[in-house]
């Protein structure tokens, strides 16, 4: 698919006249356990292991013969925190207490035992797997208010009753995430806009305040990266009263200094105290910048914004007509949605661009195009390889094995973004969209058929 020739247009320079700024006190809010796991952030992980973890100095006996530990880490900090699950009924009947070195001493026996909740609602365990949720209270105080985390087990059967796999030191016994049962909120009402905000502790360390922070790897291709989530801004958007989380209107975006109500950018920022969000519209002049060459198709972008020399940061900028409002710097594409119409409704598509491309630099007063969107481009491999032969009574046998056609594909944007989710709305209802279907053609005849899966 040829695309489309990019033409520069100049930017516009917006003034943004005297700065209003105010400060808003932020209220303290508690969720509950399926309240906190659909929240947005990862919250702390920490991988099940049966072997004890070297901070781990002392800790009471534990009733099951096989105790399962592990260390929850945020991914905004290197600190980790040791935590045991024990069975109080004995080995086999279940993992139902906790243990969380919430002081970080290493001494498990002066921290509680905090016992699993009572199951509420679905089907919380399986022949091959236990599931469970804890109410993990924090030594940590956020604007006054004690916190209160949760904490949700996922532990494999199969693998704990297979003692050969036990012996071996990568197997994968489950793990123990820990979110947020609380978040902070206000209501901002500056220069005629009012929009209710959220902040929410996404890695689940105890805080407020941690940005995106990039993780790079490099590749035979070059540099690649993605972004760990930490804390999040939510925005109420669809005045339900709630920050809701769907296809159609995600509430939440990266914590940042620069925070868009609508199409506007204003500086936010935390009071040490947490108990204050300060508020103020841009108050230096910003660049209007074109995306092209369909930009009218951009919904959202994120962007990758370099806060200081070689430290990047992620935001979220809101779109409007192919435009965006952004403060001068240096930035990348990560992320973008795309809106288009159907015939019977309304397709979205959303992607990521995980290389490492060349900055655009942001200049008040000078041209800025951002390339992103449409039109995509289908790009499909097809690549064939010799099947493995099979076996036969442990012995391999001689027999040809037969190639088998492996065929793939990626839907790319102009600014090389992977287009990997694609959702089709109707009268507020999301669904799947046809999946693709492809024809292996020889000679005109075809001589096979078949779907593409997404992702």
């Amino acid at each position: 698919m040829k695309k489309a020739t990019l033409t520069l247009v100049t930017a516009l320079l917006v003034g943004t006249g005297p700065a209003e700024s105010k400060d808003f006190p932020l209220q303290f809010k508690t969720l509950n356990a399926q309240e906190a796991m659909m929240f947005p952030g990862y919250g702390a992980y920490g991988q099940l292991q049966l072997a004890k973890p070297s901070s781990v100095s002392k800790e009471p006996r534990a009733t099951s013969s096989r105790p399962l530990y592990g260390e929850l880490r945020a991914v905004s900090s290197d600190r980790a925190v040791a935590f045991r699950l024990d069975e109080s009924g004995g080995t086999g009947q279940g993992y139902d207490t906790l243990i969380v070195d919430s002081n970080n001493n290493g001494d498990l026996t002066d921290d509680a035992a905090i016992k699993r909740a009572a199951p509420t609602t679905g089907r919380v365990s399986s022949p091959s797997y236990d599931q469970g949720s804890f109410t993990v209270p924090s030594l940590s105080q956020v604007g006054g208010n004690k916190l209160v985390y949760y904490a949700e087990m996922f532990v494999y059967r199969t693998a704990l009753a297979n003692d050969r796999t036990l012996s071996s030191t990568s197997t994968y016994l489950g793990y123990l995430r820990l979110k947020a049962g609380w978040y902070m909120e206000t209501t901002v009402s500056l220069n005629g806009v009012q929009q209710r905000v959220g902040l929410v502790d996404g890695d689940a360390n105890g805080q407020l305040g941690d940005t995106w922070k990039p993780r790079m790897t490099k590749t035979i291709s070059g540099e690649s990266w993605y972004f760990s989530m930490a804390d999040c801004f939510l925005q109420e958007k669809d005045g339900s009263g709630s920050f809701s989380r769907s296809i159609l209107n995600d509430s939440s975006m990266p914590f940042n200094q620069v925070l868009y109500l609508g199409t506007q950018p204003y500086r936010a920022a935390l009071t040490a105290d947490s108990k204050t969000l300060l508020v103020e519209l841009w108050n230096s002049p910003l660049t209007e910048v074109q995306m092209q060459p369909q930009g009218d198709q951009v919904r959202s972008v994120t962007l990758a914004r370099e806060s200081t020399p070689g430290q990047w940061e992620l935001m979220q900028a809101n779109a409007a007509n192919g435009r965006l409002q952004l403060p001068p710097g240096n930035y990348r594409v990560y992320q973008t949605t795309l809106t288009g119409k159907a015939a019977d409704g309304e397709i979205m598509v959303s992607a990521y661009l995980r290389s490492v491309k060349p900055a655009l630099a942001v200049e008040a007063g000078k041209p800025a195009v951002l390339n992103c969107g449409g039109p995509l481009e289908v790009k499909v491999t097809a690549a064939k390889t010799i099947g493995i032969p099979t076996s036969t009574d442990g012995e391999r046998t001689v027999q040809k094995a037969e190639p088998i056609l492996r065929i793939g594909a990626s839907v790319e944007g102009n600014a090389g973004e992977v287009y990997s989710s694609f959702y089709k709305m109707k009268d507020k209802t999301v669904d799947r969209p046809p999946k693709p279907t492809f024809a292996v053609m020889d000679g005109g005849k075809v001589i096979a058929s078949g779907n593409l899966e997404y992702g």
